[in-house]
């Protein structure tokens, strides 16, 4: 979304839904006592502009669908936001050696 925020649009909704509906599981997860199955698809959506952000830094928002049922008994797509945490890991130095001698060193970093 290069002019605007980076919510889910209704498209960004539907897209979601049937990819998520496409490579759903067999991995059944429980919901108000219903059981449905989790699908591994995420969405993610990068907002490359931002008058507010102070920096030029991209905001992403993460997201998957959740189906609910209306007061007027239709099934609706609803987005729900997914909290992300960043991980840095450290880089690794090899000596070029043995392999044996590189893998007992990554293990004891």
């Amino acid at each position: 979304h290069p002019d605007f925020q980076p919510n889910p649009s209704i498209t960004d909704i539907e897209n979601q839904a049937s990819y998520q509906q496409l490579f759903q599981g067999n991995n059944p997860g429980k919901n108000d006592n219903r059981i449905e199955y989790v699908s591994p698809f995420v969405g993610l959506i990068v907002g490359t502009y931002d008058g507010k952000n102070p920096s030029s830094q991209s905001v992403m928002r993460w997201f998957h669908c959740r189906r609910k049922d209306t007061a007027e008994n239709r099934s609706v797509n609803f987005p729900m936001n997914l909290k992300t945490t960043n991980r840095h890991f450290r880089k690794m130095k090899f000596d070029e050696r043995v392999t044996t001698d590189n893998i007992r060193q990554s293990m004891t970093l």
